[in-house]
């Protein structure tokens, strides 16, 4: 009995020491690897310290820094489109000669800025040389028929020619002067101007069959074709391009929707990948009745000043449009923006030294203003002057902590 007893109690105090150890492992918590974060908050607030940069006194006197405040104003609308650049088609010109020749001399290269009446190149042309020679037969003709008309008709007043010889004197000089007409109207085709024609009777003696291609208009030549010595040209050979690039069209793309807010005359902001940072300003001057059927838009015109030949034709553009239609929408001087080739941000201050990085996202633009579309609120205060001196700071300061 006593035996039975003991076995008893020995299982009792083996059950109340399993479920002593049960009970403790239970409520031991887990352990951590003390290199990890125990929680998320803790990560995500060093995140938040990130974003936020503290400034000494001193070096906020020394940054001098600008703000303004986030705030609604009136805003054009602003339409964007893609171009391309083209030459101004008033201002370009395809030189070809009026008559067949060869070229015996080129006086200018490709490069060269020409005016307008300026000899690029001399041609040798037997036809023009003798449309020369019959100039001056037929004007020699108008003289001798002329002087024959006036004595016939002297001899008819005197009674001693009849008046059928005056008839035919005064038909032969009419005739002279018709074909002398029509021998001057064909130099002038050929390109001789009236001095060079009126020159041709005061010395008939220099009379040759070279002549000079004069450029059409103020320019430079882009392009040389068939300009060179010993070289046959007639009216279909084209010798030399010259376009005036001091201002270039911007052929643009306008989408269906937007036609109801264009018309002419509203300014644009152009701008190119070849000068990033760099905008140029134009206006509308054309807008195409028709509209492309394949793509739905519209090609439009927009004309630029190009004074320092920056831009050049067949460069694409992209274009900024602004309309008379004007919105109250949250803006931010454009000077506050901040990139880092990922992410959009502004400075907001916090308080008295302490400033917060914070994404944005921008809608339209203009020359000063930005539209802010999401990441700021009204009121907010933000740097402008000086917020690329705290980008700067933050990335010092990042780059230090990144060291130890």
């Amino acid at each position: 009995m006593k035996k039975k007893v003991t076995l008893i109690i020995s299982i009792a105090i083996l059950v109340g020491l399993l479920s002593l150890l049960l009970s403790y492992r239970w409520n031991t918590p887990p352990q951590t690897n003390p290199q990890q974060p125990i929680a998320d908050e803790h990560s995500e607030e060093a995140q938040h310290n990130e974003s936020i940069i503290e400034l000494q006194p001193e070096a906020l006197e020394h940054l001098a820094l600008g703000t303004e405040t986030v705030s609604y104003r009136p805003l054009s609308l602003s339409i964007k489109a893609t171009g391309k650049i083209v030459m101004n088609e008033d201002r370009h010109a395809h030189v070809s000669p009026r008559t067949s020749g060869r070229v015996a001399e080129v006086l200018v290269t490709l490069g060269d800025n020409v005016t307008r009446g300026q000899k690029l190149l001399i041609l040798d042309s037997l036809e023009l040389g003798e449309l020369k020679a019959r100039y001056l037969q037929a004007a020699a003709k108008v003289h001798l028929t002329g002087a024959n008309y006036q004595r016939e008709k002297r001899l008819f007043e005197a009674h001693i020619a009849p008046q059928k010889d005056v008839i035919e004197a005064e038909t032969a000089y009419q005739e002279a002067i018709i074909n002398f007409k029509s021998c001057e109207d064909l130099l002038k085709l050929h390109g001789l101007s009236p001095q060079e024609i009126e020159q041709l009777k005061e010395e008939p003696d220099a009379v040759k069959s070279t002549f000079p291609i004069l450029a059409p208009v103020n320019g430079e030549i882009i392009e040389r074709h068939k300009a060179f010595v010993g070289e046959m040209v007639d009216p279909h050979t084209e010798l030399f391009t010259i376009a005036d690039l001091s201002t270039v069209w911007v052929m643009v793309d306008l989408y269906e929707k937007d036609l109801m807010h264009i018309k002419k005359g509203l300014p644009a902001v152009v701008t190119v990948a070849a000068c990033p940072g760099e905008t140029f300003h134009g206006v509308i001057t054309y807008i195409s009745p028709l509209l492309d059927a394949s793509t739905r838009t519209v090609k439009a015109r927009v004309e630029i000043d190009n004074q320092q030949s920056k831009l050049k034709p067949e460069m694409f553009a992209a274009i900024s449009i602004l309309t008379e239609e004007r919105q109250q929408v949250l803006t931010i001087p454009k000077e506050a923006v901040q990139t880092d080739g990922e992410h959009t941000f502004v400075f907001v201050v916090l308080d008295k030294g302490r400033f917060e990085k914070r994404d944005i996202t921008l809608g339209r633009e203009t020359e000063t203003l930005a539209e802010v579309t999401g990441g700021l609120k009204e009121n907010e205060v933000v740097v402008t002057e000086g917020s690329f001196l705290l980008k700067a700071e933050m990335e010092k300061e990042r780059f230090g902590a990144h060291r130890h």
